[in-house]
């Protein structure tokens, strides 16, 4: 074997050796799926939101949050409605039946907050029957589940005062007059007394 040959095997040997090393550090580093270290990705995910700092502790304080930011856009002070209306149209067609009220995809009641968390702007109300009867045809709707009901009320009430600001009219609002006066009094008083009894 001359010189050039022997050479040549040992670079070859020396070779075999490295890919052996190798292999066996990959083997080594390759954990299993289930011993697999997620503690670094649970730590990523689970940050807190806003701009922590190097000791993850949240450096926006509530307290110093601007009153406006938990406004929506519709209550800046120089708007003159809430929503965005636009009367240009004439009424389309749904189904058959007349649509004098769309509502956008985005026109939906801003979730109020105090900086506490707890639900503000918020009012408990009594919507009538007829009300709404009357604000499904609107929406030339089949059922009161194919609307938002609350939304609908609001941009209609935003629209009713602009329009009689624009206007300069009076809207006047009397109760519908009733025959059977005395017979629902007496028939809520009948209510109260038997639901009385049973508590």
């Amino acid at each position: 074997m001359n010189a050039d040959e022997n050479k040549q095997r040992v670079e070859q040997a020396g070779e075999t050796q490295a890919l052996a090393a190798g292999r066996k550090q990959r083997k080594a580093r390759k954990p299993s799926a289930g011993r697999r270290d997620l503690s670094a990705a649970v730590a990523q995910v689970h940050q807190p939101r806003g701009t922590p700092n190097p000791e993850g502790v949240c450096e926006v304080d509530v307290r110093d949050l601007k009153v406006w930011l938990l406004l929506a856009a519709g209550d800046a002070p120089k708007r003159k409605t809430f929503f965005d209306h636009d009367d240009s149209q004439r009424a389309g067609m749904k189904h058959g039946k007349p649509v004098f009220l769309v509502l956008g995809p985005k026109a939906a009641l801003h979730d109020y907050r105090t900086k506490k968390g707890q639900r503000s702007q918020r009012s408990m109300i009594t919507i009538p029957p007829k009300l709404r009867e009357s604000i499904q045809a609107c929406f030339g709707a089949d059922s009161p589940r194919d609307f938002p009901l609350t939304t609908a009320i609001i941009a209609l009430a935003d629209y009713a005062a602009f329009v009689l600001k624009r206007d300069n009219k009076c809207l006047q609002v009397d109760a519908a007059e009733d025959r059977f006066a005395e017979k629902r009094k007496a028939a809520r008083k009948l209510i109260r007394q038997a639901n009385s009894k049973r508590s």
